[in-house]
């Protein structure tokens, strides 16, 4: 099996700062402890670590990163620290001394990546500041759907 990382924003106006679960999901009358239980037994039956996430980040710079990675060994590694990050350790990936970070620690090259660059450069269009473009309002799961 081969695993093809794809960036796309899906809630894109969401603050730099982050917003809790709660904010994000306001007024849609979910049970949030439900899902992250569905979530985290998913993410187990795959044997992937999964943490106790409280806050979603705005991640367009941690997809710029993961696009800008691909043309480096290290960049699958690039995405298991990023995915870590925000799935395990629930860290901001808006931040962006972490993200320089976590290049590192992949090992890839950290001078060019702020360089002033425009985002677009490395290959997240614009047009994907809305997953609603492409009807993304779900993510598939094995035993339903869990609504985002």
């Amino acid at each position: 099996m081969s695993i093809k990382w794809v960036q796309f924003p899906l809630h894109p106006e969401t603050p730099k700062e982050g917003l809790s679960l709660e904010e994000l999901f306001a007024g849609r009358d979910l049970d949030i402890p439900a899902i992250q239980g569905h979530l985290r037994e998913l993410m187990r039956l795959e044997g992937l670590p999964y943490g106790n996430r409280t806050h979603t980040y705005n991640s367009r710079l941690a997809q710029e990163l993961s696009k800008w990675g691909e043309r480096f060994a290290a960049g699958t590694l690039l995405n298991q620290k990023i995915f870590e990050a925000y799935f395990v350790d629930g860290q901001n990936l808006a931040n962006q001394n972490l993200l320089v970070n976590l290049a590192g620690e992949a090992g890839c090259p950290v001078c060019p990546i702020w360089l002033g660059c425009p985002l677009p450069q490395f290959g997240v269009p614009q047009n994907t500041h809305s997953s609603s473009p492409d009807n993304i309002s779900i993510f598939p799961q094995n035993s339903g759907v869990i609504p985002v």
